[in-house]
């Protein structure tokens, strides 16, 4: 896939190498994110293994450089958490993210019965904010959902 300004960006399966570099070169608000919601003595490691152990997980390359993971897991048989998160330069996969999500993977997901997909994002974290928007999520207050009583704001997308 080409981003707009003529760079490749790639999307493949995710492999712990790739969620492992990210993980470890993470935007701030998504390590505020993430780490509200795990145990306080979870390592970015671990974050990147559960993630691509779990449920369905890619990739975003720029240049070659993994910047994003995203992956989703199931909840029930008919209902999928989303998730996201990458380095800096994460902003420069999310259109060629943005397709393969509604172009292949939403159409797979609704012919395997999936009726809603679900994101949870705290409260400031208005670049994640604003994608999910743009991909038509509903957005609903989500209170005290971190572990400090982060407030989140739960988005979701349904058939």
């Amino acid at each position: 896939m080409r981003h707009a300004g003529g760079s490749a960006v790639e999307i493949l399966p995710a492999t712990l190498r790739d969620a492992t570099y990210i993980a470890a070169n993470l935007r701030p608000a998504d390590v505020r994110e993430i780490m509200c919601q795990v145990a306080a003595d979870t390592t970015r490691d671990e974050i990147a293994r559960a993630c691509v152990s779990t449920g369905e997980a890619w990739v975003a390359r720029w240049r070659g450089q993994p910047v994003a993971a995203f992956g989703v897991s199931p909840l029930t048989v008919s209902v999928l958490s989303i998730w996201a998160w990458g380095t800096p330069a994460m902003r420069r996969a999310i259109p060629a993210m943005s397709r393969k999500i509604t172009r292949e993977l939403v159409p797979a997901w609704i012919e395997r019965g999936v009726t809603r997909v679900e994101a949870r994002s705290i409260v400031g974290h208005t670049e994640a904010h604003a994608w999910m928007r743009a991909l038509g999520a509903t957005a609903t207050p989500c209170p005290c959902y971190g572990s400090g009583r982060e407030d989140f704001v739960l988005f979701a997308w349904t058939v």
